[in-house]
C-alpha cells in the first residue's frame, strides 16, 4: 500500500487523488493547487504559468522579448509548491523550504536530467 500518491496528469489526475482519498492515502496535486479537492491532498507541485505570462508580456512591452526565452524554474518563480497541509510534519516543510532557498540562491543546482 502506498502512503502518498503524487499524480502528474494535471486535471486528468483528479481521479488518482479521488482514489487516494477513498483509500485514506495522502495525495499530491500538480500544475495548480489542488488542495481544495480533498482533505487528503497535502500539497501540489505548481507550474507558475502566471509568472511566465507576466514576464513574457512585460518583456514584450519593454522591447526585451527574445526568441531565447528565460527558464521559468524555481529560481525564477516558474515552479513551486502549494502551502503544505497540517498533515505534513514541520521538519519536512522546513527541509523542503531549505532546499528551495538553496536552489534560489544558487547554492544547490538540481541536475538537468534524471539518471
Amino acid at each position: 500500500k502506498a502512503d502518498i500518491i503524487f499524480q502528474v496528469a494535471g486535471g486528468c489526475g483528479v481521479g488518482a487523488l479521488d482514489a487516494a482519498n477513498g483509500k485514506n492515502v495522502y495525495g499530491i496535486g500538480v500544475d495548480a493547487d489542488q488542495g481544495y479537492l480533498y482533505p487528503s491532498v497535502i500539497t501540489s507541485a505548481l507550474k507558475r504559468v502566471d509568472t511566465a505570462l507576466y514576464d513574457t508580456i512585460n518583456n514584450t512591452i519593454n522591447g526585451n522579448f527574445s526568441n531565447n526565452p528565460p527558464k521559468f524554474d524555481l529560481a525564477h518563480d516558474g515552479v513551486g509548491y502549494a502551502t503544505p497541509s497540517s498533515a505534513v510534519p514541520a521538519d519536512a516543510v522546513a527541509k523542503a523550504q531549505t532546499f528551495a532557498d538553496q536552489i534560489r540562491s544558487g547554492a544547490l543546482t538540481p541536475p538537468d536530467t534524471i539518471s
